[in-house]
């Protein structure tokens, strides 16, 4: 068994609640392995392990928020809006061929979503990117329809995605309020973000 079906092992628990997708169809190989995944109610993690071809397994983010770090700068750029990576603890994604690409998930509490629908987000649902320098941003969604890969190949670099110590999915929490008050903030000012 590969490595990334063992790290797949530890997303049992999530399986009933968030969809988890087989990951290996595009240019880049970094789309789901099958056609109406947006709406499909996912697959189990034997199902993902069995499927033919599948590279990696990805999560829908239908209750998930998804901070996509993608360069030096987009890490700078947070740092700069009080929302340091490195003092954050829930499931965090890296690539072993980039320290500065990596996701962090949170699992936005009740009274956070509710929070969120009645300070200018009406829709409950936001995805918007922010440019921090050449070909680097900040990608930020919670949104059903958009997903993001948690482990397995990632094809383009020839490298794999991991888990650091102690921030793998088990860890999955809420966002620090300082950070949901950011996100929601910036949202409610781009209506072009809401969904």
């Amino acid at each position: 068994m590969s490595s990334w079906k063992k790290d797949l092992q530890r997303l049992s628990f999530l399986e009933s609640d968030h969809a988890l997708l087989p990951i290996g169809w595009g240019v880049d190989k970094k789309a789901p392995m099958l056609k109406g995944w947006p709406t499909h109610p996912g697959f189990s993690v034997e199902e993902v392990s069995s499927h033919p071809a599948a590279i990696a397994c990805g999560v829908r983010t239908d209750h998930l928020w998804c901070v996509d770090f993608d360069g030096a700068s987009a890490i700078a750029f947070a740092k700069e809006q009080g929302l340091d990576p490195a003092h954050v603890d829930t499931w965090r994604v890296q690539r072993d061929t980039s320290d500065s690409r990596f996701k962090l998930l949170f699992l936005p509490s009740r009274l956070q979503t509710a929070w969120l629908k009645s300070n200018g987000v009406p829709s409950g649902n936001f995805s918007f990117k922010t440019i921090t320098g050449d070909a680097e941003q900040l990608e930020q969604f919670f949104t059903p329809g958009r997903q993001v890969i948690v482990c397995g190949s990632h094809w383009k670099s020839r490298g794999h995605y991991y888990w650091p110590d102690s921030n793998g999915p088990e860890a999955l929490s809420a966002p620090p309020e300082s950070w949901w008050q950011w996100v929601v903030a910036e949202a409610a000012k781009r209506p072009e973000a809401q969904q």
